[in-house]
C-alpha cells in the first residue's frame, strides 16, 4: 500500500485478516511518503518487515499515492496483495481496501500499542489529545483556553499552535499511546484520526472532512463544523 498515511493505516485490518488466512506474518511494502509510519507498523503483531523500495517512484498523490502498483518480487512470498487505489473509493476506506483484495472488513480497527506514555505525561491525570494539522482552526486554540482538562498537542514537527503541552514531532507509535490513554481526541480527518479510530474514546473531527463516504462512523465519531469551543465540549460530554 503506497499510501497516503491514513490509507496505509486503514490497510491494517485487511493485513491482519490475510495473515490469519495464510497463518504467517506480512512484509509491508510502502512508499517514502509513509516513512513516518515505519516504527508504528513494525510494532504491529501482524507485520514482520516494513520495506520502502528505492525503485518505486511517486508520481502523484491525487487518489492515494500513485502509481497504485508497487513492484514486489513475488517469488519470495505465498501471496502478494496490492492495496493501492486503482479507482476512487466509494465507501469507508477500510471496507474498500478489504474488498479490493477479495475479503470483507469485519468493522474492527485494532492497533498494538505499548502501555507507555512519554515521561512528561505521568502524573498529569486526564487529558485530551488534539491534532490541529497543518491548517489549524481558531476554535482549536480557543478550546485549549477553556478546556476543563489539559490538552496535549500532537502531529507533525511544525504543527504546534502555541498552546497546550507540545508533543508534536514524536513518532507515530508514541502518538498512538497518547491518543489511546486520552479522554478524547480532537482533530481533522487525517492520519491521527485513523489512529484514534482504533480506540474506544470520543473523537471530534472538525472542518473539511473530505468525501463523507470514506469516513468511519461509530457512536464515538462526531464530525462537526465547530464555531465555538462549546461545540467541541458537547461532543466530549464536557461542560465549559
Amino acid at each position: 500500500m503506497p499510501g497516503k498515511m491514513g490509507d496505509a493505516l486503514y490497510a491494517l485490518p485487511t493485513i491482519r485478516e490475510l495473515c490469519s488466512v495464510h497463518d504467517c506474518l506480512a512484509d509491508f511494502y510502502t512508499s517514502e511518503y509513509c516513512a513516518p509510519l515505519a516504527v508504528f507498523m513494525r510494532a504491529q503483531s501482524c507485520i514482520d518487515c516494513v520495506i520502502i523500495p528505492k525503485y518505486y517512484r511517486i508520481e502523484n498523490d491525487g487518489c492515494g499515492v500513485q502509481p497504485w502498483f508497487m513492484p514486489v518480487d513475488e517469488s519470495r512470498y505465498q501471496a502478494v496483495y496490492q492495496m493501492g487505489f486503482r479507482s476512487f473509493p466509494n465507501k469507508a476506506l477500510p471496507a474498500w481496501i478489504a474488498e479490493s483484495v477479495g475479503i470483507t472488513w469485519n468493522g474492527r480497527i485494532e492497533y498494538d500499542v505499548p502501555a507507555l506514555l512519554p515521561e512528561c505525561l505521568y502524573g498529569t491525570g486526564s487529558y485530551f489529545a488534539l491534532a490541529p494539522g497543518r491548517n489549524p482552526l481558531p476554535v482549536m486554540s480557543e478550546f485549549i483556553d477553556v478546556s476543563p482538562l489539559p490538552v496535549v498537542v500532537i502531529g507533525g514537527p511544525n504543527e504546534y499552535i502555541g498552546k497546550g503541552l507540545d508533543l508534536c514531532g514524536i513518532d507515530m507509535l508514541e502518538m498512538a499511546g497518547i491518543i489511546k490513554f486520552s479522554n478524547g481526541f480532537i482533530g481533522t480527518a487525517s492520519a491521527p484520526l485513523v489512529i484514534a479510530n482504533g480506540f474506544d474514546i470520543p473523537k471530534v473531527i472538525i472542518g473539511n472532512h473530505g468525501p463523507l463516504e470514506h469516513l468511519v462512523h461509530t457512536d464515538k465519531n462526531h464530525y462537526i463544523t465547530a464555531n465555538k469551543p462549546g461545540d467541541i465540549a458537547k461532543c466530549l460530554k464536557m461542560y465549559l
